[in-house]
């Protein structure tokens, strides 16, 4: 069972791979998740071709082990969270990927550098995202290869919380660069971390023959190609 955090589009019945379409579709969006800023635009793509499937949005959900797999017709994961115990019709491909910043509060010293290596923020207070965050296990995979182990001590739930912990001058805290670009009114300044470090988000979902009609035409919307 996978209890990383996920985005995930549930489906109202468990047969939901018998190729039929369906009237009712459900997108819970993780509201502290770092993908939520690129799926917006292609739920309303969704919409407006697909007007009579209800799309209703929850968010907040953080503990999926009370959740079958085979109850959500497709889901997110970030890189650095584990893929085992996938359904075997499922299939994991790359989505999207974006690069991982480094975010301090304005007037630190890191303003003078234009870029900043794991070395120089080993020594600094660091804020971490949850341990469910793929962000949080990307940054700790980096600062392994080069043989350290960051300490742990400021932990928040959530990339508003991050926000708000790095502004009041908490820590060092990462995030993507798109979840930044949306985030205007945060106090804090950014730089490029190493060389850079990337983040892959990755769809999950029911491979061609296992797909309704439904599902077939909200993977095509979800193409960032078109």
């Amino acid at each position: 069972m996978l209890t990383r955090e996920k985005t995930a589009l549930q489906g109202p019945s468990a047969n939901s791979y018998s190729g039929h379409d369906r009237s009712t579709a459900f997108y819970p969006l993780p509201t502290q998740s770092d993908e939520e800023p690129f799926l917006p635009q292609y739920l309303v793509r969704f919409r407006q071709d697909y007007p009579e499937v209800e799309l209703q949005l929850r968010g907040g959900i953080t503990d999926w082990s009370q959740y079958s797999l085979l109850d959500w017709d497709l889901f997110f994961l970030e890189e650095g969270t584990p893929m085992t115990g996938l359904p075997p019709h499922y299939a994991a491909s790359p989505w999207l990927e974006d690069e991982i910043l480094a975010i301090f509060p304005r007037g630190h010293a890191f303003a003078e550098k234009p870029n900043l290596d794991l070395a120089d923020l080993a020594s600094q207070p660091l804020v971490w995202r949850e341990t469910q965050s793929g962000i949080r296990q990307r940054i700790l995979q980096e600062f392994r290869k080069i043989g350290i182990e960051p300490s742990i001590r400021i932990e928040v739930n959530g990339v508003e919380a991050m926000g708000t912990a790095v502004a009041a001058g908490l820590g060092i805290g990462f995030i993507t660069s798109t979840a930044l670009r949306h985030r205007h009114d945060w106090a804090v300044e950014s730089r490029r971390v190493g060389d850079p470090i990337h983040w892959t988000l990755y769809l999950v979902a029911p491979k061609t023959p296992y797909r309704s009609h439904t599902i077939a035409r909200f993977l095509e919307c979800l193409d960032p190609a078109k």
